[in-house]
């Protein structure tokens, strides 16, 4: 079937479809709107009758209504009135004998008519009580002769219109296929190979500028092959002069190509390669990891993607060499597997490499561990003769001194108490970074914690001139269990801090609980104060090891830097997290949080 016979009928087709619909409709518009009106024609009829007759009816008049029924058979197609008592029983009625014989049914609409008669009813009524009946009925003879005069002058119109539309279609059809062969037989020429063909355009309508997108596609069909060929000439200079070599199978998984001819590392010429199963060749080289050639092999069969394998394969020469294997399936546009194709390498010299770092890195480990147990050895060598000064200082400081004995020696008590406690800071930190630490969960009472602690500092923040508070949320009695000596090490370092540099100020001291996913429950402490504040550079580094915000810090209040270093430490050994927020000349608020249990039942707690 041509081209043209297709548009004819195609337009032919929707053009019918169109004028059905429009045909549909108009009927349906003229047939719905007759029918209203002599529905309502009739209604009314049949309502002005019993109006006028009800005096009549009310009186027994029956000369006055058989005059009254014979009246309204004249005007506007009613062939016969009827009026019947409330016993059914008739009282007057006019028109043809034949249709007075009938029994009458009264129609709902004119579509239901089947004998030519549309039939309606009124009432005649007085004081809320029946008194009679009018019949009337109306012809739709001239209802019927609307529509047939309306279906045959449509379908008239209709036939007259999808002639001309053919013979309009088949001019047109004519005009097209003349542009469409042109086309036609440039895509021929295209199709051959002969890229850049351009076809003769004319006019200036749509099909023109078909034509005009068609020599564009032909010349930069052109262009991409010069450009292809250059890029192809390009990727084989690369694939040759790569350090990865590229591979592909067939749909069997045999080797169909490799991208250089020789493998120098393998001492393997790629030639003798071609026919063979990528696990064939595999298990033929493998040296010792058979796992891994398995794993290719079930990759391959299952049509899965598979990324840097590391294989161990003995050359010809009979040396260790290791290169890694990448692979991923293709398939066509049916979803259909062809081939796979991937990539290779020799990675002996990073393989090497990193043999040589992990070495380097058991020395590092060996050497850091030995410098621990070196630290250690040396804080708890320390350690003994400084409890002997504090002990004798202490006896010492019983005895009768003068004012600058008693001076000197408290000099060395406080000496000795900052090298005791660095000492213990060293000592909690190598604990906690070589895993010695063990964490021992009991319960205890978070208030009398809270109540202990701050009571600690309150000398020293009398002596300052600040103010101590802390408050728990939830107000209520509460038992946990959890690692006590820790968590009163973190709180006391924080709250040695606050209440050390916080001059004639306020240091509070708030715990609370945070449900989290699990139904975990977190335990939350913060301790904020309205001191100096830290500066913002200072903020990420506070947690480090031997660092404080200002260097002035140590010749004022002394100390090493590692309270807040422990504190992270001992916080994140407690699968917690620890943070602050502070501004400078406003104060800080340092915030840790902790995993707590919470203890139902009343048992004995500890108070320390």
């Amino acid at each position: 079937m041509s081209f043209r016979l297709k548009a004819i009928l195609g337009v032919a087709l929707i053009e019918a479809v169109l004028l059905s619909v429009l045909i549909y409709e108009a009927y349906s518009l003229v047939s719905n709107s007759n029918a209203q009106a002599i529905e309502y024609h009739a209604r009314e009829a049949a309502k002005q009758f019993s109006a006028a007759t009800k005096s009549a009816v009310l009186a027994q008049d029956l000369a006055t209504l058989e005059t009254f029924t014979a009246q309204i058979l004249e005007p506007d197609g009613v062939v016969y009135a009827r009026i019947i008592d409330r016993s059914n029983q008739i009282i007057a009625q006019s028109g043809q004998s034949d249709v007075l014989q009938r029994p009458f049914v009264a129609d709902l609409s004119v579509f239901d008519v089947s004998d030519g008669i549309y039939d309606v009813e009124a009432e005649i009524n007085e004081g809320g009580l029946l008194y009679a009946k009018v019949h009337l009925g109306v012809s739709t003879e001239k209802f019927d002769s609307i529509l047939a005069t309306a279906k045959q002058r449509t379908i008239s119109i209709a036939i007259l219109e999808m002639v001309l539309v053919a013979l309009f279609s088949f001019v047109l059809g004519g005009y097209l296929i003349r542009q469409l062969r042109t086309l036609r037989d440039g895509a021929n020429t295209l199709s051959k190979g002969e890229l850049g063909v351009l076809v003769q355009i004319t006019g200036k309508d749509e099909i023109a500028e078909t034509a005009i997108s068609f020599n564009q596609i032909s010349t930069n069909l052109d262009q991409s092959h010069k450009e292809n060929t250059a890029q192809s000439e390009l990727l084989k200079d690369l694939l040759y002069t790569s350090s990865d070599f590229f591979w592909q199978t067939d749909e069997k998984l045999r080797i169909r190509y490799l991208s250089v001819d020789d493998i120098p590392s393998l001492g393997l010429d790629t030639k003798n390669l071609m026919g063979l199963t990528l696990w064939d060749f595999l298990a033929s080289q493998s040296y010792s990891n058979n796992m891994q050639v398995d794993y290719v092999k079930s990759m391959l069969l299952e049509r899965r993607e598979f990324s840097e394998v590391e294989l161990e394969i003995k050359n010809n020469k009979g040396e260790k060499r290791w290169f890694s294997l990448s692979g991923k399936p293709a398939y066509n546009a049916d979803q259909e597997f062809i081939e796979y194709r991937g990539t290779g390498k020799d990675i002996t010299a990073f393989f090497v490499k990193e043999l040589e770092l992990k070495e380097a890195q058991k020395l590092a480990e060996a050497s850091n561990e030995a410098k621990s147990a070196f630290l250690a050895n040396m804080s708890h060598e320390l350690r003994t003769p400084l409890n002997a000064i504090l002990g004798l200082s202490s006896v010492l400081e019983e005895t009768r001194l003068d004012k600058d004995q008693a001076e000197i020696l408290g000099h060395i008590i406080s000496s000795s108490e900052t090298l005791f406690k660095s000492l213990s800071d060293i000592m909690d930190i190598l604990n906690v970074d070589t895993n010695v630490a063990v964490s021992t969960l009991e319960p205890f009472s978070l208030t009398s914690f809270l109540e202990q602690t701050t009571f600690q500092f309150s000398g020293e923040a009398i002596k300052n001139g600040n103010e101590l508070a802390y408050s728990v949320d939830p107000k209520r009695p509460l038992i946990l269990k959890g690692d006590i000596v820790r968590l009163k090490q973190i709180l006391t370092n924080l709250m040695s801090n606050a209440v050390k540099f916080c001059k004639n100020g306020k240091v509070t001291v708030n715990a609370r609980f945070e449900s989290r996913v699990n139904f975990e429950t977190f335990l939350i402490v913060t301790v904020q104060d309205n001191g100096p504040g830290i500066a913002e550079e200072h903020q990420k580094t506070i947690f480090e090891a031997f660092t404080q915000s200002d260097s002035s810090i140590t010749r004022e209040f002394g100390g090493t830097g590692l309270g807040l270093n422990i504190v992270k430490k001992l916080v994140t050994f407690m699968n917690g997290s620890v943070g602050l927020e502070s501004t400078p000349q406003t104060g800080s608020k340092f915030w840790f949080e902790i995993p707590i249990q919470e203890v139902v039942s009343d048992i004995s707690v500890s108070s320390d």
